[in-house]
């Protein structure tokens, strides 16, 4: 076999592995059929449906058949959610300058996201009335 040969059959065994790595990991990404009923099941035996001292509660879990953006933003113009967890910041943008969207976070550490100054330091405020948390701008 030559080095041209073998140089082409390690590129088409590179780009094999690649390819089963990437169907491996959305094989894993499957959501299953009853996931709200099992997130529903799970939310109730937390208790997240009871007002926590911070005067926050789950309400419902609401299931969007496609993208979740549209369902949000109805959500939020509806006045049936306060906020949005979320890593996308258009929420903000989308629902003017009250909406506050919140980025997951780990630990101790949160992001808020809004377009308004006036809106934020409210918000920062009550953050640190709250949990006196430090906020870094």
């Amino acid at each position: 076999m030559s080095s041209v040969e073998r140089k082409e059959l390690l590129d088409e065994r590179k780009a094999v592995t690649k390819a089963i790595k990437t169907t491996e990991t959305q094989a894993m990404k499957i959501v299953p059929t009853n996931f709200a009923t099992l997130l529903e099941n799970i939310l109730k035996s937390i208790s997240v449906h009871d007002t926590n001292t911070a005067g926050g509660m789950v309400h419902f879990v609401q299931q969007a058949y496609f993208q979740t953006d549209s369902l949000i933003n109805q959500l939020y113009v509806d006045g049936k959610i306060d906020l949005v967890m979320s890593t996308d910041v258009d929420y903000p943008v989308q629902n003017g300058d009250e909406c506050v969207a919140i980025k997951p976070f780990i630990g101790c550490n949160v992001t808020l996201v809004s377009k308004c100054k006036q809106t934020m330091e409210a918000v920062m405020k009550d953050f640190m009335d709250v949990t006196q948390s430090e906020v870094e701008l």
